[in-house]
């Protein structure tokens, strides 16, 4: 339970830009309540720095009790707003708030989890008004020719490997998902690759960030990706053709990747082919797992766990539906850990034990059917309250 002199450190990226306010406003307010809403305002606004206050400011600022701060906090980390972090200190508790910001309305709409539960807490009606009106249906261009000017080689006429190495060292860096820990050495892969090779307005922020998380999710070395970059360069005019890298990447077959002692810390793809007695992951399945770590934003041990679950109770066999459905359960309970994903398929496991049981002659539940069949009188929690509020 928090308590109001606990420490508090507030993590803040930014403030919210108007996309993220009206989405906030109209799509997250029906998952995190008022109460959630206020919280979050106040905390994404104004000047925050990593210093540690206490809770009492926060109770404060949104005129709120400890009880309440607190419910308000669970609704917004349900909805992936707040990620909290708690360390004890002696008998003083101390918190850290990760602040993150709302997917704006036209990328909730294709989320795995929060549409669901938007559309559970709209309905159908309201759901319908909101998607016609934030996801536009893109302009067909069947008919026309691309004439834009693109990118020309003079443009960066005597860019060379020194002044690559001097921009690498002060270009700012975008702020990446966080979910998913790169293990993959950028330096190293940028270090001996020329420029010829990887051109310089390939370089992008968003290419480097694609680059990384491929090479782990599919455990590809610096020494391979390099040679499968190089393969995907647009000559014409210097770029990186994603798709056909997402495409290579996928077909890349290596050397037998090595499991380690804990298994659950490989590379998914790893992972499964050891499943797979050292058979080759379909393409089918890398599909399924960069779904599961880019989209549903599982972490790689997670993803791990849950395909050895889906496997043992599924004959084996990777069902895209009942694998995603576990993922959106797992996401719903804020399982972000190895640890917590095993406990999970425990539960699972003796929840499945629990269950099955003999089967009784109809007339042995009649009687305690009957006994429960009595006229319950709902509470009226509101006017309750209200009540022993006003002493009557």
């Amino acid at each position: 339970m928090l308590k109001s002199n606990d420490g508090l450190s507030l993590r803040i990226s930014r403030t919210l830009s108007m996309e993220e306010m009206q989405s906030l406003m109209q799509c997250y307010l029906p998952l995190i309540g008022h109460d959630g809403v206020i919280l979050y305002l106040s905390v994404i606004s104004g000047d925050r720095n990593e210093e540690f206050t206490t809770h009492q400011t926060l109770l404060l600022e949104s005129d709120m009790t400890i009880d309440q701060l607190e419910n308000a906090r669970t609704q917004c980390e349900r909805a992936h707003l707040i990620r909290t972090f708690k360390k004890s200190v002696g008998e003083r508790d101390f918190y850290i708030w990760q602040v993150e910001l709302p997917l704006i309305i036209s990328d909730l709409l294709y989320h795995e989890v929060l549409s669901r539960r938007l559309y559970n807490s709209i309905g159908k009606s309201r759901f319908d008004t909101i998607k016609k009106k934030f996801t536009k249906e893109k302009p067909e261009f069947s008919d026309f020719k691309a004439v834009s000017a693109g990118f020309k080689a003079t443009d960066l006429m005597g860019w060379d490997e020194e002044f690559e190495s001097e921009f690498q060292m002060v270009k700012p860096v975008s702020a990446a998902s966080t979910h998913l820990e790169v293990k993959f050495d950028t330096q190293k892969f940028l270090r001996d690759l020329s420029l010829l090779a990887f051109p310089a307005p390939a370089r992008t922020s968003d290419n480097i960030r694609l680059i990384e998380e491929c090479a782990t999710i599919y455990g590809i070395s610096e020494e391979d990706m390099r040679m499968l970059v190089s393969r995907c360069i647009r000559l014409k005019d210097q770029s990186l053709d994603t798709d056909k890298l997402k495409q290579k990447v996928r077909s890349f077959k290596g050397i037998d990747p090595v499991i380690p002692s804990d298994p659950y810390t490989a590379s998914s793809i790893a992972f499964l082919q050891s499943k797979q007695k050292g058979i080759a992951v379909s393409s089918a399945d890398k599909k399924l797992i960069e779904h599961l770590i880019l989209e549903m934003k599982l972490v790689p041990e997670v993803v791990n766990v849950l395909l050895e679950y889906v496997l043992e109770n599924n004959q084996m066999r990777l069902s895209r539906s009942y694998v995603e459905k576990i993922a959106a359960s797992w996401i719903r309970l804020n399982i972000s850990n190895k640890e917590e994903a095993l406990a999970q398929t425990n539960r699972e496991a003796f929840k499945g034990k629990s269950s099955r049981k003999d089967v009784l002659p109809l007339w042995f539940e009649e009687e305690p059917e009957k006994k429960s069949e009595k006229n319950e009188v709902p509470v009226d929690r509101v006017s309750l309250i209200k009540k022993i509020k006003g002493g009557s």
